[in-house]
């Protein structure tokens, strides 16, 4: 594709693929055009057959300017050069069936609507699934073709996104016949049964104890705390053939006694169990904030937790006495997420109190050379550094 040049004047691209081809390299096909008409046209013509008769998959065409040097002037983007640009073909579109909609529970309690049809191949793939994201989505589809609701039998566009991401496109306003059936949004949660409620155009659960947000859960405490290798496999064998039922349960767990677990491929945890628990027991001490900033808490993850403690909130018992309009006047935070904080932080008391009970210490707010200052990472971001900066 392309060469370092060591010395040899090569001032254009289509000359470097020409010197390639010579030293018995294989290159693309390579075009030199004039301007953006007859790049255009060509695009065409690969949409229409040629890239079909490559032996090799694209997914669009390079465009770059032949004068090397006028290349190396214009400079780059930090991601690409400026004097090239990426030009993608159309998705390819295929019209299917709808034949229902699955309301999927995520780890954070947010309803994720599937659509299902009949299948259809799209780039060599046969797809037979598409999300729908969220209702706002759903809306502006059915909205295009004036309805109100999704039907089992309605037609649909669907896609492979940069040939890919399997996507519902378009409904086609169809005639259905008589009383076809409504796809309509649930009003309790499919895992739980716990009343959903609206968070923007998302439906979410938001109960404490549904079974599909236990593994979102423990995931999110490991993670959030720094443990490494508590992936969702071995935290969904944990819970069905250890108890495992809440993080601070990880606590109590006897490498020896959970060696001999299998995760859902079979696999035995093995050495896998001591190297999990020696991680967790060697994060046996939180900071405040990301104590409480790991625990789900809607809205307010560390981030904003670290601001109710520098806000003087510096402790578990004078979180708990904050009123919402205290949390409210906190700069970065806001009714909304104040109200979260409130009744979020009373539910997971219990929860607060078992992790403790459990070996869980909490530091102190520490205070040192760059207490109350401001501190900026750039070109990368590591948990070591940012550790190291908060303490």
């Amino acid at each position: 594709y392309q060469m370092l040049r060591d010395g040899r004047h090569i001032a254009r691209k289509s000359q470097e693929f020409q010197v390639l081809e010579k030293l018995g390299c294989a290159v693309p096909s390579y075009f030199v055009v004039t301007d953006i008409s007859d790049a255009v046209a060509l695009h065409a013509q690969y949409a229409a057959g040629s890239r079909a008769a490559l032996d090799y998959d694209i997914d669009g065409l390079v465009i770059e300017f032949d004068d090397l040097a006028l290349m190396e002037q214009l400079g780059d983007m930090g991601r690409g050069p400026k004097g090239a640009v990426a030009y993608k073909f159309p998705a390819a579109r295929k019209e299917t069936i709808l034949r229902g909609v699955r309301w999927q529970v995520g780890k954070s309690g947010r309803i994720t609507p599937v659509a299902e049809f009949d299948p259809v191949d799209l780039a060599g793939v046969t797809v037979k699934q598409a999300s729908l994201h969220n209702l706002g989505v759903i809306d502006r589809l059915t909205a295009a073709v004036g309805k109100q609701h999704l039907f089992v039998g309605d037609h649909v566009i669907v896609s492979r996104r940069n040939d890919v991401i399997p996507y519902v496109e378009e409904i086609l306003k169809m005639d259905l016949g008589a009383d076809p059936p409504v796809l309509r949004p649930p009003s309790e949660c499919p895992a739980c049964a716990t009343t959903l409620r609206m968070d923007g155009e998302y439906l979410v659960c938001r109960g404490e104890d549904c079974p599909a947000q236990v593994v979102g859960g423990i995931s999110r405490w490991g993670k959030k705390i720094g443990v490494m290798g508590l992936g969702d496999s071995i935290i969904e064998a944990l819970i069905d053939h250890a108890g495992v039922t809440d993080p601070a349960d990880l606590y109590t767990l006897d490498p020896a006694k959970i060696e001999s677990i299998k995760t859902s491929d079979g696999s035995r945890l093995g050495r896998t169990a001591h190297i999990v628990v020696a991680e967790l027991r060697s994060k046996m001490e939180i900071p405040l904030h990301v104590f409480v900033g790991s625990l789900g808490i809607p809205l307010c993850a560390r981030s904003a937790c670290k601001n109710i403690v520098d806000a003087g909130f510096d402790s578990l018992a004078k979180m708990e006495a904050a009123t919402v309009q205290q949390i409210a006047a906190i700069p970065g935070m806001g009714l909304g997420k104040a109200r979260e904080f409130v009744s979020g932080f009373q539910s997971r008391r219990t929860l607060m109190d078992k992790l403790q009970d459990n070996g869980i210490v909490i530091l102190a707010k520490s205070v040192g050379v760059l207490s109350g200052q401001s501190v900026c990472m750039t070109g990368f971001r590591s948990p070591e550094m940012e550790q190291a900066i908060m303490q």
